[in-house]
């Protein structure tokens, strides 16, 4: 079992804490996560491991915010199995980069981090109007 302390995480939960409760035996461990694991990998691969998982959300908001995608109600079968297929593009195209980046040292999650600064850029041509 492997202790391990998110400032970052406690900076998040604290005011959310507060808000429904103010039971001081539990905020002290705000910001605190227990990991436990069976492998043979080394602590800090482990937490490597565990808060990598998070980029799977990452990657599915990131595709979402450049598709446009609102949220997600879907009913019909179509409308759920294209939200899957999204979804699977989403983690395909983010487990590419992850085996790409390894090589040079980067991780997926740096990448991504990256990538929110992107914008879209809209050009028109004015004698055709054509735009793309």
């Amino acid at each position: 079992m492997i202790g391990v302390y998110n400032p970052s995480l406690e900076s998040v939960k604290r005011p959310h804490f507060y808000e429904s409760s103010s039971d001081e035996s539990i905020a002290r461990y705000l910001g605190y996560s227990l990991i436990y694991h069976n492998t043979s990998l080394r602590a800090a691969e482990v937490v490597k491991k565990y808060y990598d998982k998070d980029i799977v959300d990452l990657t599915f908001k990131q595709m979402k915010g450049v598709l446009d995608l609102r949220s997600v109600r879907v009913w019909l079968r179509s409308h759920i199995e294209s939200h899957v297929k999204i979804c699977y593009q989403s983690y395909a195209i983010i487990r590419y980069l992850n085996f790409i980046l390894e090589k040079k040292g980067i991780s997926g999650p740096e990448r991504l981090d990256t990538l929110k600064t992107g914008y879209r850029v809209y050009l028109k041509d004015e004698k055709s109007g054509f735009s793309w």
